[in-house]
């Protein structure tokens, strides 16, 4: 059975003219992707999976280099790769965090793709703490990796510089995960 919807196909139902759904915009509506911390792999020690205040959280420790990585595949019926974001469990006042990024594309039984051009730079945190905050990844991380398709394969490695005098974050970075966003 095929349903289809005219460009401004109308829902009837509740008071007035009812919702209007657009077609077009649910064409283009970006999606997302969440991949848990509970995803990575660890690349050199001084990290682990925790539970902190009920979430589950990749610890990136305070005052080393810790760098871990994540794989992810564009899903069905998306290609571009919009942003990505690390999400994280901000228990510090505003500070900052030295953090490199590294991504990778892959398509089966073709070569490997990388994108190791981005160095390290700082981020400043939010000013409310015990809350959940939000680093976007920079363009410059991955747009060398070019033009993303369905069935891709995406790594991204992250690095958190803690032994660097210009982090001072002083906790573990604790990565509930990341968020990527997608458009058709």
């Amino acid at each position: 059975m095929n349903i289809t919807l005219s460009d401004r196909h109308r829902h009837s139902g509740g008071s007035g003219d009812g919702n209007r759904i657009n077609y077009n915009d649910l064409l283009n509506k970006p999606n997302t992707l969440f991949i848990s911390g509970g995803e990575f792999a660890e690349n050199n020690g001084g990290s682990s999976y925790e539970a902190y205040n009920q979430f589950g959280c990749f610890e990136f420790a305070d005052s080393a280099s810790t760098t871990a990585a994540i794989t992810f595949q564009i899903p069905v019926s998306f290609n571009n790769l919009v942003s990505m974001k690390v999400i994280y469990y901000n228990d510090n006042n505003t500070s900052v965090l030295r953090l490199r990024f590294r991504s990778s594309r892959a398509t089966l039984d073709e070569a490997v793709t990388e994108d190791i051009s981005h160095s390290s730079a700082s981020f400043t945190t939010g000013a409310i703490t015990n809350n959940i905050a939000a680093i976007t990844v920079p363009d410059a991380a991955y747009d060398a990796i070019g033009a993303t398709k369905v069935g891709d394969f995406i790594g991204l490695e992250i690095n958190r510089d803690g032994g660097s005098g210009s982090d001072t974050y002083n906790n573990d970075l604790r990565v509930l995960g990341v968020l990527v966003e997608f458009s058709k």
